[in-house]
């Protein structure tokens, strides 16, 4: 059985204000993401081929839209309809939030061109611009 896959963890929060008439809220996602393979390094073969290529897949997805969002002159349409990731993190990735990256490399020899690949996609993570606002839902339940 594997267990390679990403991992998103959300957290959703809510404080009550004015006796209960109006609430801030906010929403945080801890995402882990599944590194990417080579499969001739790995030799993997059937279903974590398979594994491998769709983490791949959407690992590329994620790569193209913060690629397309960290153009300074005015970023076309990001493909976050392309993967289930990209689509949940869409939010987190262009709207109203704070978004931190920590990107994990290795130092070995062997490593470097993966370590490389994490370094430029980090690199493009940082261009990157998000502005965060309160959240604030009244009575009605409508957001002010």
């Amino acid at each position: 059985q594997s267990s390679r896959s990403h991992c998103i963890f959300t957290i959703k929060t809510s404080v009550s204000e004015d006796g209960g008439l109006c609430a801030n809220t906010a929403q945080t996602h801890l995402v882990d993401l599944a590194g990417s393979e080579r499969s001739s390094r790995t030799r993997a073969q059937a279903d974590r081929l398979k594994e491998g290529a769709a983490i791949n897949k959407s690992l590329a997805t994620l790569a193209r839209v913060i690629s397309e969002l960290a153009k300074k002159k005015s970023p076309g349409n990001p493909p976050f309809r392309e993967s289930k990731l990209t689509f949940m993190l869409k939010e987190s990735l262009c709207g109203n939030s704070k978004t931190v990256m920590m990107a994990a490399i290795s130092p070995s020899a062997v490593d470097y061109d993966e370590t490389i690949s994490t370094l430029k996609f980090a690199q493009s993570a940082k261009q990157v611009q998000t502005k965060a606002v309160a959240n604030r839902i009244n009575e009605a339940g409508v957001e002010e």
